[in-house]
Order: C-alpha cells, then sequence, then structure tokens
C-alpha cells in the first residue's frame, strides 16, 4: 500500500479540478486512474492534531493532540504500530509532524533529513523525499506486504512565508513588474483575511 500526503493542499489547487493557475500533471494522472473524494473533510484545520487523526482514526479530542505540541495518548495506536502487528512493514518518508509521537516508534525510517522535518522547506525536502521513495518501490524485496507513506512538505512553505512576513506590506508580484495582474489567480470571494492584493 502506498499513502501520498501534501501539506496544505486544497483540492482546488489541481488542474484536474480546472484550476487553470497551476500545472500538477503527476495529481492530475492519479485522480485520473483514482478515486476522488469530494465530500472528505479534514478532521481540524491545524496541522498536528490533523495528522494525529488520520495516523490514529481517531478525533483530536480522543487523540489529546487539540493543538500543535500537544502531545498524542500513549495508549492510542497509530497506523504504524497496527500495521507492524499484523503482518506488514510499515515505512515512513518526509514530514511527521505528530508531536509526542515519535515516527520511529511506528515506522521503518526511509528519510527524514538530518534534523526532523518541520512546518516548511519542502523545496530542499520535497525532491529528497520522492528519491527515497522510487528508490524503496524500486529496490523492495521483503517477503511482508509493505505500507508506505509518503509526506510531503510543499505547498506548505506558502503558509510559512505568510507568516514570516505578516507584519510586513510586501510589493505585489505585478507592481515589480514580474507578472501582469491578469496573469494572477483571482482572490477569493469571501476570506478571513482582508481583500486586496498587497500594494
Amino acid at each position: 500500500m502506498l499513502f501520498i500526503s501534501t501539506d496544505q493542499h486544497h483540492h482546488g489547487a489541481l488542474s484536474a479540478y480546472g484550476c487553470r493557475w497551476v500545472r500538477t500533471p503527476n495529481l492530475d494522472r492519479l485522480h485520473e486512474r483514482g478515486v476522488s473524494f469530494m465530500r472528505s473533510y479534514s478532521p481540524d484545520p491545524v496541522c498536528a492534531p490533523a495528522r494525529s487523526s488520520w495516523w490514529t482514526g481517531r478525533h483530536t479530542s480522543e487523540t489529546g493532540s487539540v493543538f500543535n505540541t500537544a502531545p498524542v495518548h500513549d495508549d492510542i495506536p497509530d497506523l504504524g504500530q497496527i500495521l507492524n502487528a499484523n503482518g506488514y512493514a510499515a515505512f515512513h518518508t518526509g514530514k511527521w509532524h505528530v508531536d509526542g509521537r515519535a515516527m520511529e516508534k511506528s515506522f521503518r525510517n526511509l528519510y527524514y533529513g538530518r534534523k526532523h522535518i518541520g512546518a516548511s522547506a519542502g523545496e530542499p525536502f520535497d525532491p529528497a523525499i520522492t528519491h527515497s521513495a522510487v528508490s524503496f518501490l524500486n529496490a523492495y524485496n521483503g517477503a511482508e506486504p509493505f505500507f508506505l507513506a509518503v509526506e510531503f512538505v510543499s505547498p506548505h512553505d506558502i503558509c510559512e512565508s505568510i507568516h514570516y512576513h505578516e507584519t510586513k506590506v510586501l510589493p505585489s508580484p505585478a507592481a515589480l513588474g514580474i507578472v501582469d495582474e491578469v496573469d494572477l489567480p483571482p482572490l477569493p470571494t469571501t476570506s478571513t483575511h482582508s481583500a486586496g492584493r498587497p500594494a
């Protein structure tokens, strides 16, 4: 089994769903050959709590991870532990971010960077994550069936860029002459953030 996740990736940012502002040919192929769940919802809008839910199958109120840095309860098994106990070899590569639960406690690690991958840095980490997954898939010859989790960092980087510069006014790419205004995607019609492009 192969599980692939992208971080903070809205389904509207896929060319398979008609978005003309991005090109996602590999994800489009997965969409074309697979099944889309258009009525699925994240159990939590925050990173670590949502991850605690998808790995345990429990709501964040049960896992104990109700905000980033809140640890998952030790007595709740995760999918890696369940699979390893039932004849599978569970492997992981990429971002983990399940607070209070060491990834190595549940999965055999293929790649996690020199230090644990944080919220951002998809540009350097994602190619290495891809390489480790492809190498594993090409070379695996174990007797056990395997589960491989491939957890990419991008496109989370855009959120970190906003966090780093939230107190600054940044010139828009159109104002700098990098792109024309017509080449920029439209702003959402409703938002909790202030409307309008930065000047």
